[in-house]
C-alpha cells in the first residue's frame, strides 16, 4: 500500500506542478514544441507509457509539500538541451530572478532583436532548476519519516530474508538494518581492507558496526556473478536481493564509470549476476530489486532482456519503481570502487 501507480504527465500537468509556464502560441512556442519532438532522449529516462512504472506515495507526498527535488524524480524535463538559454533563462528561479512568465525589460529572443513583452514570444515551459538530494524535505528533517519500512522494505514481513550485493560503501545496507534487524545480509564486492582504503577506514568501521548493532549480517569479497557457489546461512534463500547501481569497476583513476565503451561488458556482468542469483532465490515468490541509472547510456543495457537470458526465461519483469534515494536515509551514492564522487540519481528506477 506504499506504492502508487504513475502515469504520464502531459506538459500541462508538468508546468502547473512545477510552477513554470508553457509557450503555445507564436514562433518561440511552435519551435519549443518542434525541438522537444527532436530530442527524445530525455524521455528514455522513464517511460510511464506502458503502465508498469510505479512510484512510492512517500515521493508523491514530499513532491506534493513543494519538494523540488522529488519533482525531478517523477516529471521528466521535456525541454532540449540549450534552448532555455537561448531564450534567457525566463520562468521560476531563472537566473535572471524573473517570476513566472515575466521577462526583462531588455531581453533578446532567438533570432535576435529585442522590445516590450507584447512583441515577444511566450516563453516555453520553464522549470525551478533541480536541487542538490540532501534538499530534499526529507533529507533536511522537516518531513517525517516512517519507523515501519525503508522504501520497499518493510519490517512487518518477519520472515522475508534480505540480501544485499555490491553495496559500496554499506550506506544502503546501514539505511534498511534498523527496519530488518537478522532477515538483512549486507555484502560487498570489496574485501574489508579494500572498503577501508576507498571510504575511509574509520567511517567504514563505524558502519560495519552500525549495521551489526541491529542483527544483520556483514560479509566482504561477494561476487555477485558466483553467488551459487558461496555457503549461506540459514539455507541460503533469500525473499530478495538487492544490487544498486551494478557496474564493472574501472581504473581507480578514472572519474567516469559505465559510459558508451563499456555497455557490454556491463551487460554481461548483469546476464552473470541473473544466471547465479536464482539458485539462492525463493521459488515462489523471490524477487530481484536492481536499481539502475535509465538515461543514457544506461538505458541501452536492456536489464530486462539480461535477466531473462541470464535465468533461461526463469525470471518475469514485474514492474518498475522510480528510485527515491531519500526514502533510505544515510544512503550516499559513491562511485565504483573510487570512494570519491557521487552520482545524480533523479532519473534512476528500480
Amino acid at each position: 500500500e506504499e506504492i502508487g501507480r504513475r502515469g504520464p504527465a502531459s506538459g500541462a500537468t508538468a508546468a502547473a506542478a512545477c510552477g513554470g509556464t508553457s509557450g503555445t502560441s507564436g514562433e518561440g512556442g511552435s519551435k519549443f514544441r518542434r525541438l522537444s519532438a527532436e530530442v527524445g532522449y530525455r524521455k528514455l529516462c522513464r517511460d510511464a507509457s506502458g503502465g508498469d512504472l510505479f512510484v512510492a506515495r512517500e515521493t508523491v507526498a514530499c513532491f506534493a509539500a513543494g519538494c523540488v527535488v522529488c519533482a525531478y524524480k517523477l516529471i521528466v524535463d521535456p525541454r532540449p538541451r540549450g534552448y532555455q538559454r537561448g531564450l534567457g533563462d525566463v520562468g521560476v528561479g531563472g537566473r535572471d530572478g524573473s517570476a513566472a512568465g515575466d521577462l526583462p525589460s531588455k531581453h533578446t529572443v532567438e533570432g535576435g532583436g529585442s522590445g516590450p513583452p507584447s512583441a515577444r514570444p511566450s516563453p516555453p515551459l520553464a522549470f525551478l532548476p533541480n536541487r542538490r538530494p540532501e534538499e530534499c524535505l526529507r533529507e533536511a528533517g522537516s518531513w517525517p519519516r516512517s519507523i515501519g519500512h525503508r522504501g520497499l522494505y518493510s519490517a512487518r514481513a518477519a520472515t522475508d530474508r534480505v540480501l544485499t550485493v555490491g553495496d559500496g560503501d554499506m550506506t544502503f545496507s546501514l539505511a534498511l538494518a534498523p527496519v530488518l534487524g537478522l532477515r538483512l545480509v549486507a555484502t560487498t564486492h570489496l574485501s574489508r581492507a579494500e572498503l577501508g582504503e576507498a571510504y575511509g577506514e574509520k567511517t567504514v568501521a563505524t558502519t560495519i558496526s552500525s549495521i551489526a548493532k541491529h542483527g544483520a549480517t556483514v560479509e566482504h569479497s561477494v561476487d555477485a556473478t558466483a553467488l551459487h557457489l558461496r555457503t549461506w546461512s540459514a539455507g541460503g534463500v533469500f525473499r530478495r536481493v538487492v544490487w544498486n547501481f551494478p557496474c564493472i569497476a574501472g581504473p581507480r583513476s578514472r572519474s567516469a564509470d559505465a559510459q558508451n565503451s563499456e555497455i557490454e561488458a556491463n551487460r554481461q556482468l548483469l546476464t552473470n549476476f541473473f544466471r547465479s542469483v536464482t539458485s539462492i532465490l525463493c521459488p515462489e515468490s523471490g524477487e530481484i530489486h536492481v536499481a539502475h541509472k535509465a538515461k543514457p547510456p544506461f538505458c541501452h543495457w536492456d536489464i530486462v532482456t539480461c535477466a531473462r537470458e541470464g535465468s533461461g526465461d526463469c525470471l518475469e519483469f514485474q514492474g518498475a519503481i522510480v528510485f527515491d534515494r531519500s526514502c533510505y536515509p544515510a544512503y550516499a551514492t559513491k562511485k565504483v570502487q573510487t570512494g570519491s564522487g557521487s552520482f545524480p540519481t533523479w532519473d534512476a528506477k528500480v
